[in-house]
């Protein structure tokens, strides 16, 4: 399995924007993966419908004492054949297609790339 993972919390109109952009993205660019969308509860049902109707697997976090921005590394510790974790007011870019494209026929097992300083 193939995971892209993304955080979600709060109630601030452009991170949820961000949230169904990038699930209709990623079935558009990268079909053959999962996406996970880790949240917490103050994520409205509708959204999380939504995402749902996406193709999103929505993952509830709860009390775990650890910083939102953190939950979208959890499929790094599972065993997975590829995982990617992406920031959810990052829209994915042609560019960004070509290096994903280009990891996964290298075989390496690592990749990172940044486009800001």
């Amino acid at each position: 399995m193939k995971v892209i993972s993304y955080s979600l919390w709060g109630t601030r109109a452009m991170f949820i924007h961000g949230a169904l952009v990038n699930a209709r993205q990623c079935r558009k660019y990268f079909p053959d993966w999962t996406v996970r969308m880790y949240h917490d509860k103050s994520i409205q049902q509708l959204v999380l419908d939504q995402l749902k109707e996406l193709d999103v697997t929505c993952i509830l976090v709860e009390g775990e004492g650890s910083y939102g921005s953190f939950w979208r590394f959890k499929p790094m510790f599972e065993n997975h054949d590829a995982f990617m974790s992406r920031d959810i007011d990052s829209r994915f870019t042609w560019r960004d297609v070509r290096c994903i494209q280009e990891w996964m026929d290298s075989g390496k097992k690592y990749m990172t790339y940044r486009d800001w300083e």
